[in-house]
């Protein structure tokens, strides 16, 4: 083994080892205090997760395709500006493991066993990527994101505290504070084409958690992302017909989309929908529609009118839709939404 390798090697048993202990010892808060002071699902054959090319971002805005405050998957992991928030994916696993009531190991035993599929869903995935590194940050990340649709989950629905009494009142993150100052940035971070993790980890990891509440419920995982990003998106019923996405975005996307797309694909002509000043001095007319928020598949027209639903906008808007089109344009099949 060469000398990087070995130092690989002991940072990775490092963090394996810090986690154990905080679940040993039942103080997965411990993290905390040093912060602040200092089972299967449809996958496709070729990657779905994508570095956005230069040519796309020269012409929009670069800073949209990146994360500005947790690093998701391999590509973002390392950034300086992002390490603040690895203490606190420790924590989460730590508590989530705890929680299962089953060992560390068993997560990870999981995750190596589709660990070659996870890596696929990468493009050009680079080589320092080994098997138990790789396996490693899937779980961390997994575990993180299971636990922030969690907690999240909790307070959306008006709960003062998450369902289960395992984080401090002075808890930053998976809190009521954390909820509510913390959660558009983790929104679009989960968003961002780069920072995506496959649902079949996610899936993998709640198998392990769970494995009976997995099997009851066809597309618990796809449905939990859909309810997490609520206010984002369409209010559709179940768009993805109880089988699991791809990844988070790729589920946002399919809901956004609706049942459009099979619409395209079976029409013999594509045009250029015209701007709303060019149809407006057409002589068409618009008119707000009933529909749910952001219900795209009620837009309407008829007799000269556009009925189109009303669309609530967050500041975050500009960087999900530039995300949504950059994962249409990198992969085939996507659709357009």
């Amino acid at each position: 083994m060469g000398e990087e390798s070995a130092v690989r090697a002991e940072e990775i048993g490092k963090v394996t080892v810090e986690i154990e202990k905080l679940i040993a010892t039942n103080n997965a808060n411990a993290l905390l205090e040093k912060t602040t002071t200092a089972r299967r699902s449809k996958t496709t054959k070729g990657p779905s997760i994508y570095r956005v090319p230069d040519y796309i971002k020269k012409t929009t805005n670069p800073d949209a395709y990146r994360p500005h405050l947790v690093s998701l998957g391999p590509f973002h992991h390392g950034d300086k500006a992002l390490l603040g928030m690895e203490a606190h994916k420790h924590r989460a696993v730590a508590h989530m493991v705890k929680r299962s009531g089953k060992p560390l190991r068993e997560f990870m035993t999981a995750v190596k066993e589709v660990a070659q599929q996870l890596r696929g869903a990468y493009e050009n995935l680079d080589k320092k990527w080994h098997e138990e590194r790789f396996v490693e940050l899937m779980v961390i990340d997994g575990c993180f994101l299971l636990e922030i649709m969690r907690t999240f989950r909790a307070f959306r629905r008006g709960g003062e505290v998450v369902d289960y009494d395992d984080y401090g009142p002075d808890e930053p993150i998976f809190s009521k504070h954390g909820y509510l100052y913390l959660r558009c940035d983790i929104m679009s971070d989960m968003l961002t084409l780069e920072n995506q993790v496959p649902l079949l980890l996610l899936q993998t990891l709640w198998h392990v958690m769970d494995p009976e509440k997995l099997i009851q419920e066809d597309g618990l995982i796809s449905k939990r992302v859909l309810e997490f990003f609520g206010p984002l998106v369409a209010e559709v019923k179940d768009p993805l017909q109880g089988n699991e996405g791809i990844h988070p975005l790729d589920v946002v996307q399919r809901s956004v989309g609706g049942n459009r797309r099979q619409c395209r694909e079976s029409a013999k002509e594509y045009s250029v929908m015209p701007c709303a000043s060019d149809l407006h001095e057409a002589g068409i007319y618009f008119k707000l529609s009933p529909a749910p928020n952001g219900f795209v598949e009620a837009v309407r027209f008829g007799r000269g009118v556009l009925s189109i639903p009303r669309m609530t906008l967050y500041d975050n808007a500009e960087r999900v839709f530039l995300n949504l089109m950059a994962f249409e344009r990198l992969h085939p099949g996507a659709g357009t939404t």
